[in-house]
């Protein structure tokens, strides 16, 4: 009962192996509606000791401890939680946070035929880390921390797991407006799809509009080659703008209800009244949506209409390779990354096709939090986000402005920030405008390839700021991240979450701008404008 209700309340719930129980408790449902507690996502102290050890050795001896007992780890995360104050009628107290070492481990094959005496041998072999865990934290003066082990998995998020259609309907709203977050594809390949994160222009070039996204959502996983398209006369990898973006296809759906409606009234009156005034009205509207519907349609089949630029460089990503070199058609290729604390790094540069975009039109980077933000159109979700937000930092309101729905982005996040809480904002393909919090303490995972595993690599974690809600899902990789005064935090690009097929994302994993920028500088890229403007 505890290990499947004890994240009851988290995106994906994922099952709970062993715990320390220094602070954390449970109890178990009880009475006539024996609804489990909820659990939530806190923000983590600011002037905890963990902050100060955590990069500079701790993580890593946690590592070595996992790996010496052949505990098959996916994350390490520090994280806050608490039980959610939803028993208000039994007067009970908002329950305090815990910080806890959240280790996530792989789910063995067979896990769930395994009996009853199977899977305690399995639970005991893992929990045996845990001594050893809270022996580190007591080296280095710390005794408030919980070691909890769960099931987790770590995966890209923009490959979707079913194919796509072959004929995705592109958005209808080409040339397209500059709100980030439109939903891309390789025209070559219909199972991947993403996120655009964020435009950027050069020094050197300042009407060449660049769109920074992830990589892995553009080149299939076995080509993990450097992608830099440096000749006018190679082949070019194109990228298409596609309709899947979830108002995209509300909003052809609501056509085509409304014509069926349209459609059926008219059947019903020309039988009644004949050639009335009514029923010419009713065909009149009926033909002009008829008409939308076919130019929509014929949409489908072009395919090439939807391009929308090109890459224009991508290295390689250290997340697919075993270990530093990565074959690849017989050539051996080096990771160039850091070497003993390496950042993830899953990123790409597509060059906008200038006869997309309308420089007179273009308003650079904006985030869309959509209209039913605007007075008397709210609805529960977005009224949630707001007050959530404001609840969470009362003495710093969204900064919202315009049209006022529109969050433009300015600038990046200062370097400090990133060793501290912040709330951050993202609009996407899947999930599309939600809300979360980065702790400011960085997240180590590994990747399961075939027999082996990737190296152990470094992202910053988002947790989601509203119980059960989610910051996002699969399908969302290479949207901007940003704070709730715009700044760019980074973009997202994989996730942590239960073992279960589907399941959405506990922690989001998010690759920094200010390292995004200074490998954009190393291969090339100079004076980067993160708030572009073009004249032409």
């Amino acid at each position: 009962m505890e290990s499947s209700h004890y994240y009851w309340g988290l995106p994906s719930v994922p099952f709970l192996l062993a715990r320390s129980a220094i602070n954390s408790y449970w109890e178990e449902p009880y009475g006539p509606e024996a609804y489990s507690r909820t659990k939530e996502f806190r923000p983590t102290p600011e002037n905890h000791a963990i902050r100060d050890v955590w990069e500079a050795n701790l993580a890593f001896k946690v590592h070595a401890v996992l790996e010496s007992h052949g505990v098959e780890w996916t994350s390490t995360d520090i994280a806050c939680f608490g039980w959610k104050d939803d028993d208000f009628f039994l007067c009970r107290r908002k329950s305090p946070s815990c910080l806890t070492l959240w280790i996530g481990v792989m789910k063995p094959e067979g896990f769930d035929e395994m009996n009853t005496e199977q899977k305690g041998k399995y639970v005991r072999e893992v929990a045996h880390v845990i001594p050893e865990c809270l022996a580190l934290l007591h080296e280095y003066g710390i005794d408030d921390v919980d070691v909890e082990i769960r099931h987790s998995t770590v995966t890209l998020c923009g490959q979707l797991e079913a194919p796509l259609p072959l004929d995705p309907v592109p958005d209808e709203r080409l040339p397209p407006n500059t709100t980030i977050g439109h939903t891309f594809r390789p025209k070559d390949n219909i199972k991947l799809r993403g996120s655009g994160g964020f435009f950027v222009t050069t020094k050197g070039d300042p009407n060449r509009l660049l769109l920074v996204t992830a990589r892995h959502v553009l080149f299939p996983e076995g080509d993990n080659r450097h992608f830099n398209n440096i000749d006018a006369n190679q082949p070019r990898h194109n990228v298409v703008l596609v309709g899947g973006d979830p108002l995209v296809e509300e909003h052809l759906s609501g056509f085509e209800g409304m014509r069926r409606r349209e459609q059926s009234l008219y059947d019903v009156l020309s039988a009644k009244e004949g050639n009335s005034s009514n029923v010419v009205a009713i065909r009149s509207k009926l033909t002009r949506l008829e008409s939308l519907l076919h130019e929509l349609n014929e949409k489908r089949n072009r395919a090439e209409d939807s391009i929308f630029g090109h890459v224009i460089l991508s290295p390689p990503n250290n997340v697919f390779p075993i270990g530093r070199d990565h074959r690849h058609g017989g050539d051996s290729q080096k990771i160039d990354n850091q070497e003993f604390d390496p950042i993830a790094e899953d990123w790409a540069v597509i060059e906008v096709d200038s006869s997309r975009i309308n420089a007179s039109n273009f308003k650079g980077n904006v985030l869309d939090l959509g209209e039913k933000l605007l007075p008397f159109r709210g609805d529960f979700r977005i009224f949630k986000l707001i007050t959530t937000l404001k609840k969470d930092d009362p003495t710093s309101p969204i900064a919202i402005s315009g049209m006022g729905h529109i969050l433009r982005l300015n600038g990046c996040v200062p370097d400090e920030s990133y060793s501290k809480p912040i709330q951050v904002l993202k609009h996407s393909h899947s999930s599309m405008l939600n809300i979360g919090r980065s702790t400011g303490i960085p997240s180590y995972f590994r990747v399961r390839r075939g027999n082996g595993w990737s190296t152990r690599l470094k992202a910053w974690p988002v947790y989601p700021l509203m119980t059960r809600g989610v910051f996002a899902r699969s399908g969302d990789s290479g949207a901007a991240v940003v704070d709730r005064s715009g700044r760019i935090f980074g973009i997202f690009f994989a996730g942590a979450s239960s073992c279960a097929p589907g399941a959405t994302m506990d922690v989001s994993f998010v690759m920094p701008v200010k390292f995004l920028r200074e490998r954009m500088e190393q291969h090339g890229l100079h004076d980067i404008n993160f708030e572009p403007i073009l004249t032409q």
